[in-house]
């Protein structure tokens, strides 16, 4: 499969600085609840954390919301999200996250002007990576990609005969139904 790509230099503990996995686990609505990243994960925690009445800062560097996505629909997003009152900050860039004694602070900057933003979480959402590392996959032969997938063929055979690879390891989409389907 894969998990969720770090921030440099932040280590993720559960407490502040969170994954989707400890998000969607959390026993209290934090007050601040910063989400770095508005690819869908991003999202659709930073929609549920404000339903529960978190006041919600999203960051994210591209500049549009779901940027992977249609653009129409990203816009129509960010509208209604503005509109129930989560913070969107696109075209901005994380230069700094760091944990506090009360939570996580962001240095952000947009257009050459830097800012802190402080929460009390912070949610890290910044894409996934595959688990490929320390498996001895180029040992056996298994070409690998700079970023990690296996490389397969439309067969999902890899570079050793008889080793076939599929689902998130594969490569994009990292969805469920892809893996299953292949």
């Amino acid at each position: 499969g894969s998990r969720s790509r770090p921030f440099p230099g932040l280590e993720v503990d559960g407490r502040r600085v969170l994954t989707s996995r400890h998000a969607i686990q959390l026993d209290e609505v934090p007050a601040r609840f910063l989400v770095m990243g508005a690819g869908a994960v991003g999202m659709e925690f930073a929609y549920v954390y404000r339903a529960y009445g978190a006041e919600v800062t999203v960051v994210e560097m591209a500049d549009s919301v779901l940027p992977l996505e249609d653009p129409e629909a990203g816009a129509l997003v960010a509208k209604h999200f503005a509109k129930s009152g989560i913070e969107i900050r696109t075209g901005t860039r994380v230069e700094k996250a760091e944990t506090t004694e009360d939570g996580v602070r962001l240095t952000v900057v947009k257009d050459g002007a830097s800012e802190i933003l402080e929460g009390d979480k912070v949610l890290v959402a910044i894409g996934r990576m595959p688990n490929t590392a320390d498996l001895g996959l180029e040992a056996a032969g298994v070409a690998v990609t700079d970023r990690g997938w296996i490389q397969v063929d439309a067969e999902r055979r890899t570079t050793v005969e008889g080793v076939f690879a599929i689902g998130d390891v594969a490569g994009p989409p990292m969805l469920a139904h892809k893996a299953s389907h292949e």
